[in-house]
Protein backbone atom coordinates (compact mmCIF):
# COMPACT_ATOMS: atom_id res chain seq x y z
CA UNK A 1 0.00 0.00 0.00
CA UNK A 2 2.88 2.42 0.71
CA UNK A 3 4.25 2.14 -2.84
CA UNK A 4 0.85 3.06 -4.31
CA UNK A 5 0.55 6.02 -1.93
CA UNK A 6 4.03 7.22 -2.91
CA UNK A 7 3.23 6.86 -6.62
CA UNK A 8 0.06 8.95 -6.22
CA UNK A 9 2.03 11.66 -4.37
CA UNK A 10 4.68 11.78 -7.10
CA UNK A 11 2.03 11.96 -9.83
CA UNK A 12 0.28 14.87 -8.10
CA UNK A 13 3.61 16.66 -7.66
CA UNK A 14 4.34 16.32 -11.39
CA UNK A 15 0.90 17.72 -12.24
CA UNK A 16 1.35 20.70 -9.91
CA UNK A 17 4.82 21.45 -11.32
CA UNK A 18 3.43 21.23 -14.87
CA UNK A 19 0.63 23.68 -14.06
CA UNK A 20 2.92 26.21 -12.40
CA UNK A 21 5.71 26.09 -14.97
CA UNK A 22 3.70 25.76 -18.19
CA UNK A 23 3.90 28.95 -20.31
CA UNK A 24 0.48 28.40 -21.87
CA UNK A 25 -2.98 27.62 -20.62
CA UNK A 26 -4.08 23.99 -20.82
CA UNK A 27 -6.88 21.91 -19.28
CA UNK A 28 -6.23 19.00 -16.97
CA UNK A 29 -8.99 16.48 -16.43
CA UNK A 30 -9.27 15.27 -12.84
CA UNK A 31 -12.24 12.96 -12.57
CA UNK A 32 -15.45 14.98 -12.82
CA UNK A 33 -13.63 18.26 -12.19
CA UNK A 34 -11.68 20.17 -14.78
CA UNK A 35 -8.94 22.54 -13.64
CA UNK A 36 -7.90 25.38 -15.94
CA UNK A 37 -4.43 26.70 -15.25
CA UNK A 38 -3.91 30.43 -15.66
CA UNK A 39 -0.62 31.30 -17.23
CA UNK A 40 1.43 34.16 -15.89
CA UNK A 41 4.09 33.82 -18.55
CA UNK A 42 5.58 36.96 -20.04
CA UNK A 43 4.02 36.01 -23.39
CA UNK A 44 0.61 36.82 -21.86
CA UNK A 45 1.70 40.03 -20.12
CA UNK A 46 -0.29 43.04 -21.33
CA UNK A 47 0.44 46.71 -20.75
CA UNK A 48 -2.33 49.26 -21.23
CA UNK A 49 -0.86 51.85 -23.58
CA UNK A 50 -3.83 54.05 -24.56
CA UNK A 51 -7.18 54.63 -22.87
CA UNK A 52 -9.68 56.70 -24.80
CA UNK A 53 -11.56 59.10 -22.51
CA UNK A 54 -15.37 58.86 -22.48
CA UNK A 55 -15.15 55.53 -24.26
CA UNK A 56 -14.80 51.85 -23.36
CA UNK A 57 -12.13 51.29 -26.03
CA UNK A 58 -8.43 50.98 -25.21
CA UNK A 59 -5.15 49.50 -26.46
CA UNK A 60 -2.74 47.05 -24.87
CA UNK A 61 0.76 46.11 -25.93
CA UNK A 62 1.45 42.38 -26.08
CA UNK A 63 4.39 40.19 -27.05
CA UNK A 64 2.88 40.06 -30.58
CA UNK A 65 2.05 43.73 -31.09
CA UNK A 66 -1.01 45.69 -30.02
CA UNK A 67 -4.58 44.63 -29.31
CA UNK A 68 -7.76 46.71 -29.52
CA UNK A 69 -10.04 45.95 -26.56
CA UNK A 70 -13.45 47.06 -25.38
CA UNK A 71 -13.99 47.20 -21.61
CA UNK A 72 -17.04 45.27 -20.32
CA UNK A 73 -16.60 45.31 -16.56
CA UNK A 74 -14.35 44.95 -13.58
CA UNK A 75 -11.34 47.16 -13.01
CA UNK A 76 -11.33 50.17 -15.31
CA UNK A 77 -8.23 50.30 -17.50
CA UNK A 78 -5.65 53.02 -16.98
CA UNK A 79 -2.42 53.63 -18.86
CA UNK A 80 0.64 51.63 -17.77
CA UNK A 81 -1.45 49.04 -15.88
CA UNK A 82 -0.26 45.48 -16.42
CA UNK A 83 -2.53 42.47 -16.76
CA UNK A 84 -2.24 38.82 -17.75
CA UNK A 85 -4.48 37.22 -20.33
CA UNK A 86 -4.68 35.79 -23.81
CA UNK A 87 -5.83 38.54 -26.17
CA UNK A 88 -4.56 36.74 -29.27
CA UNK A 89 -8.05 35.59 -30.20
CA UNK A 90 -11.39 37.29 -30.86
CA UNK A 91 -14.14 37.36 -28.26
CA UNK A 92 -14.61 37.86 -24.54
CA UNK A 93 -11.60 37.40 -22.26
CA UNK A 94 -11.04 37.91 -18.56
CA UNK A 95 -7.77 39.63 -17.65
CA UNK A 96 -6.15 39.53 -14.23
CA UNK A 97 -3.68 41.92 -12.67
CA UNK A 98 -0.10 40.89 -11.91
CA UNK A 99 -0.99 40.30 -8.27
CA UNK A 100 -4.27 38.65 -9.23
CA UNK A 101 -6.53 40.82 -7.09
CA UNK A 102 -8.01 42.84 -9.97
CA UNK A 103 -9.98 41.43 -12.87
CA UNK A 104 -11.35 42.94 -16.04
CA UNK A 105 -13.72 41.56 -18.69
CA UNK A 106 -12.95 42.72 -22.22
CA UNK A 107 -13.94 42.09 -25.81
CA UNK A 108 -10.95 41.49 -28.12
CA UNK A 109 -11.85 43.36 -31.30
CA UNK A 110 -8.47 42.97 -33.03
CA UNK A 111 -4.95 41.82 -32.18
CA UNK A 112 -1.40 41.45 -33.53
CA UNK A 113 -1.58 45.03 -34.78
CA UNK A 114 1.22 47.50 -35.42
CA UNK A 115 1.17 50.58 -33.21
CA UNK A 116 0.01 52.80 -36.09
CA UNK A 117 -2.75 50.40 -37.16
CA UNK A 118 -3.93 50.03 -33.55
CA UNK A 119 -4.14 53.82 -33.10
CA UNK A 120 -6.09 54.18 -36.35
CA UNK A 121 -8.55 51.42 -35.44
CA UNK A 122 -9.02 52.90 -31.96
CA UNK A 123 -9.80 56.33 -33.45
CA UNK A 124 -12.32 54.76 -35.84
CA UNK A 125 -14.08 52.82 -33.04
CA UNK A 126 -14.33 55.94 -30.87
CA UNK A 127 -15.62 58.02 -33.80
CA UNK A 128 -18.31 55.44 -34.63
CA UNK A 129 -19.44 55.04 -31.00
CA UNK A 130 -20.31 58.71 -30.52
Amino acid sequence: MNSIHLLVKRTLLVIVVAIVSCPTTFPIATGAVQIQSVSTADSNLLTVTKVQSRSDWFLVETSRGYALLEWFGGTSPSENQQFYGNVHKFGFVELSSKIGSRRMKVWVDDYALSKQSALEKLAEKVKNSR
